[in-house]
């Protein structure tokens, strides 16, 4: 990702949390994955 999208992103997790505490149902209960992926070292 390019750090200068940071500023304009939307915080899904808090946005969730907000909306559940409210008693709503949360509006974006997905969302697609960006960045790299967790690699693990095999053993």
């Amino acid at each position: 990702p390019n750090p200068a999208d940071i500023p304009s992103s939307t915080n899904y997790v808090k946005a969730a949390l907000d909306e559940s505490l409210a008693g709503k149902s949360v509006s974006t209960p997905q969302t697609k994955p960006y960045g790299c992926s967790v690699k693990y070292k095999s053993s």
